[in-house]
């Protein structure tokens, strides 16, 4: 029988918002149990979580929007903190002219980190960069340029990726969003139902009716392309308009936390045998609130009220297929 000990250990692609949202692999302290036909396996928690913020400096009205949701970023900081996710977050703007970033990371390359100081007060100043930038929105080319020349200091080969686009007009980049999709999946991997690789959110325009959402003069863009790539990934979508982020931080801290909970399995199982529990209580086979078995990447997934935190000690022993 092979044994399978962590606290919360897992693989993900990453195999995730905002909100992903949103996390270097550490491997835990794993046990091996000494039997004739039991030997030490491995599943690794992966709670690596690299987040990209692409901030519209544009206009005045953006330094408001920007003032308010850096307000929220100590919720932000605590929802990471709470989920135990290894993250990074780092942010650049949708400037991409001479003068402006030109998918340049700001604050001198700022990768601010799960054991950064005064880490609120940074993921702030990540997020308020003005309204003095280009009115020429290309909020997605500058994701891909940003991303294109990242440093391995922010952007980990192994760790979810997570975008939000903040932003209260559309997006005009060259391209449709497909070219966006597979650039991005050329990157980290294409997203299944087995394995979340990388997620977009958006907080900006999602209707013409707010007059709180307004731009110029009585204008406003609706930023149905960001809407596109985050409802491809399962993102979070949602207005800009609000005054309390307090719920979509939430939203976003959520959804990165609900990618997390994929185990790989070092062997091949014998489906019969496998048994898994949770701090030393049984966990049903069950796809709604157990675990289930996935063959095709030889991994376990707690799902639904069975989800596991990284607090969380999880045990899978199973014998081995003879397949």
């Amino acid at each position: 029988m092979f044994y399978e000990e962590g606290s919360m250990t897992k693989k993900l692609s990453l195999a995730t918002l905002l909100f992903s949202l949103l996390f270097a692999c550490s491997e835990q302290n794993f046990q091996t149990i000494s039997s004739s036909q039991q030997a030490g396996a491995l599943a690794i928690y992966n709670n690596k979580v690299d987040i990209l913020w692409v901030v519209d400096n544009s206009s005045a009205t953006m330094e408001r929007h920007q003032d308010r949701i850096a307000s929220f970023m100590g919720e932000f900081h605590s929802g990471l903190t709470r989920s135990g996710t290894d993250y990074h977050v780092a942010a650049s703007t949708m400037d991409m002219s001479s003068g402006g970033e030109d998918g340049e990371l700001v604050e001198s390359g700022l990768v601010v980190r799960s054991n950064t100081t005064n880490a609120v007060s940074k993921l702030q100043s990540l997020i308020q960069r003005g309204g003095e930038g280009n009115n020429f929105e290309v909020g997605l080319a500058a994701m891909k340029k940003t991303l294109e020349d990242a440093p391995s200091s922010f952007l980990r080969r192994d760790a979810l990726l997570v975008v939000v686009f903040i932003t209260d007009d559309q997006d005009v980049s060259v391209g449709p969003v497909s070219q966006y999709i597979q650039y991005l999946d050329s990157l980290k991997g294409e997203n299944s139902d087995e394995k979340q690789n990388w997620i977009t959110n958006f907080i900006g325009v999602t209707q013409l009716n707010d007059p709180r959402c307004r731009t110029f003069g009585m204008y406003a863009g609706i930023g149905r392309r960001y809407i596109d790539l985050a409802n491809h990934s399962g993102g979070v979508v949602d207005t800009i308009c609000y005054t309390d982020f307090s719920s979509y931080m939430d939203q976003i801290t959520a959804r990165l936390q609900s990618v997390l909970n994929e185990f790989i399995l070092k062997d091949k199982p014998l489906l019969s045998t496998i048994s898994v529990t949770k701090n030393g209580s049984a966990v049903i086979q069950d796809e709604i609130n157990g675990w289930v078995y996935k063959k095709e990447t030889n991994t376990i997934l707690l799902l639904g009220e069975s989800k596991p935190t990284p607090k969380d000690k999880i045990e899978i022993k199973y014998e081995l297929s003879n397949e």
